[in-house]
């Protein structure tokens, strides 16, 4: 991975787990048995940074046609990304700015 994407990644409160695994699934889907034959990590490691990326919109999942539940994960699409990113920073501004209603507010009763 280019060493700008992966700063950028890492802006994006990547960890470097997270940023082994989205790696790994950049060059084609991947079962969680496949991502530990290719990035060495362990199955729980690998199962807790999916969970994140996941929740964080950077790869999606879709159920094996098999006898049983297993899934195949992949990097989200861009759209999905880059709405990702946006939701954060609405959220960020939101918190900004009730985070300088509050300070103004508590130094409005102090003056009083």
């Amino acid at each position: 991975m280019k060493k700008e994407l992966v700063s950028f990644l890492h802006s994006l409160q990547l960890s470097d787990g997270e940023l082994v695994v989205y790696d790994a699934l950049s060059s084609k889907p991947l079962t969680i048995r496949e991502l530990q034959k290719k990035t060495k990590l362990s199955e729980r490691g690998i199962r807790t940074h999916v969970h994140e990326l996941l929740k964080k919109g950077f790869i999606a999942k879709k159920p094996l046609a098999d006898k049983r539940l297993m899934y195949v994960y992949s990097v989200a699409p861009a759209e999905s990304i880059l709405t990702s990113i946006g939701q954060k920073i609405a959220d960020l501004e939101l918190k900004r700015k009730h985070a300088e209603t509050d300070i103004i507010e508590g130094t409005e009763n102090e003056i009083r």
